[in-house]
């Protein structure tokens, strides 16, 4: 009966220490879970501040595209503009000219 009593001892025994390795293990699992859950959160409002940046971003460079634009088609005016006043400044001076050498066939 002794060695039954022994054997069952050393039987808990051995029981007990597996439990207690197994309540540690579980217990690093779940530290470790907690680990990834915080980085996971993180990791999410960082990408969504990386996303609300990038939308900004986008819309300054619709922005900008539209200033382009609009620059573009001023700058196309005034270069029509100007265009034209130096047509108008060419067709002046030979008038001019045409005029003077009138006035040099009067003399």
């Amino acid at each position: 009966m002794d060695q039954l009593r022994c054997d069952f001892n050393g039987a808990v025994s051995r029981l007990n220490e597996t439990l207690c390795a197994v309540i540690e293990n579980a217990t690093a699992i779940r530290s470790e879970a907690h680990e990834i859950s915080n980085a996971a959160d993180d990791l999410s409002h960082r990408t969504e501040k990386q996303a609300g940046t990038l939308e900004e971003t986008a819309a300054a460079l619709d922005r900008t595209d539209g200033l382009c634009a609009f620059g573009g088609g001023t700058a196309h005016r005034a270069q029509t503009s100007l265009s034209s006043m130096h047509e108008k400044m060419q067709s002046g001076r030979r008038c001019g000219r045409q005029g003077s050498g009138l006035c040099d066939g009067a003399n």
